[in-house]
């Protein structure tokens, strides 16, 4: 697993908010990440923000995520 030295202030954030909200004892924090960018990539799919101020809160969790998931399944 990456070492959280190599996360950003705002991966880190992210990170913590993925091990509160999953909180299941099985899954690894990769799942973790996994099940975060698809509850995500529903929501915007579906069109649930509610406002365009939210929508962008989520891309931009989304792009934290796809920073995250990179760092952990890359080279």
């Amino acid at each position: 697993m990456q070492s959280a030295m190599d996360f950003s202030p705002e991966e880190l954030t992210v990170a913590m908010k993925l091990e509160n909200y999953f909180n299941h004892m099985e899954m690894d924090f990769l799942e973790k990440v996994f099940q975060a960018r698809l509850i995500a990539t529903h929501e915007l799919e579906l069109g649930h923000p509610a406002s365009e101020r939210e929508r962008v809160r989520v891309m931009t969790f989304m792009d934290t995520l796809d920073t995250i998931w990179h760092k952990l399944t890359g080279p």
